[in-house]
């Protein structure tokens, strides 16, 4: 997926984004760098130790960005988005 520069968002997303004061970049590293997986027909993408470690290693210090996760609708819009380090499964 390529990462965009302006992100298209859900009433929600836009909501819940502002709100958690998650930014763009966040958003934008979640998309590129992240895990991803499927869950109720949306994709999710989240940054884990394994993403953030595999960034690092390209040069890109993202450590303040882990447990980010970032859903997105099957037409490309945010739906919402939140940060938590301590890792919970997600339901698929």
């Amino acid at each position: 997926m390529d990462t965009p520069t302006a992100f298209t968002f859900t009433r929600h997303g836009r909501l819940r984004s502002d709100a958690r004061r998650i930014s763009r970049p966040e958003i934008q590293a979640a998309l590129r760098w992240g895990r991803r997986y499927h869950s109720h027909g949306d994709r999710v993408f989240r940054l884990d130790r394994r993403s953030v470690a595999r960034a690092r290693s390209h040069g890109l210090r993202l450590d303040h960005f882990e447990g980010t996760t970032v859903v997105v609708t099957a037409d490309g819009a945010i739906r919402t988005c939140w940060k938590n380090r301590n890792p919970r499964r997600i339901r698929r």
